[in-house]
């Protein structure tokens, strides 16, 4: 027991100093660099498209023909119309895609839906970033569920 009592104290500061280094390293921290992360520029040409939008209703057909860029989506289409204030609509976007509940004051009756179409292929739900493609007509159709 007279040993111990003897080596207390170097054991006892040995022990400190490792837990110091223990703690300090536990508690460690590690700069991380961060990078913010630039645009990447289109590699598409931008080109003029002449498009057209049939609006088919039970109570009005309208037809829009419009000049934009290639890089123009579907949705800019429509808000520009609704800018040039011949057009008016609404839209509630889904996280499975959008549904058109009113175009030009006309709702959809009970058992009718508004759809989209390119051409001849349905887009209703894929509306939502679709680039325009030139010389093509876009249609919303009123048609039966």
């Amino acid at each position: 027991m007279e040993k111990f009592k003897k080596y207390f104290p170097i054991f006892y500061i040995i022990f400190l100093i490792s837990a110091f280094f223990y703690v300090r390293k536990v508690l460690n921290t590690d700069r991380l660099s961060v990078q913010t992360k630039t645009e990447e520029k289109s590699s598409e040409e931008v080109k003029p498209v002449d498009v057209t939008l049939k609006i088919n209703g039970l109570k009005n057909q309208r037809i829009y023909e419009k000049r934009l860029e290639n890089i123009k989506t579907f949705d800019d289409l429509l808000e520009l119309l609704v800018k040039e204030d011949v057009f008016i609509y609404e839209k509630t976007e889904y996280t499975y895609g959008t549904q058109y509940d009113r175009i030009n004051n006309e709702t959809a009756p009970e058992g009718y839906i508004w759809k989209v179409f390119d051409d001849d292929k349905e887009i209703t739900l894929n509306t939502k970033g679709y680039k325009l493609t030139d010389k093509h007509s876009y249609t919303l159709l009123l048609t039966k569920q």
